[in-house]
């Protein structure tokens, strides 16, 4: 096995970004309900993600999707 490649963070995120919003990605499986929880009902709201709208991942957690 080889030694980890140390990427700087803008690499990083770049590539991690590519995979971030497919099924199967543990850190949303930990997020959603969470996120939920935190923000409410939001069904029929107006909704800004504003913590990951600079991020570029358009996530959209369960709940948002719904409303």
């Amino acid at each position: 096995m080889s030694d980890p490649r140390v990427l700087d963070t803008r690499e990083g995120y770049d590539l991690w970004a590519q995979t971030y919003d497919t099924m199967g990605n543990w850190l949303l499986e930990l997020e959603e309900p969470l996120v939920d929880r935190a923000v409410g009902d939001v069904q029929g709201l107006e909704v800004l993600d504003v913590g990951t709208v600079p991020a570029g991942t358009r996530f959209v957690s369960p709940s948002e999707a719904r409303g």
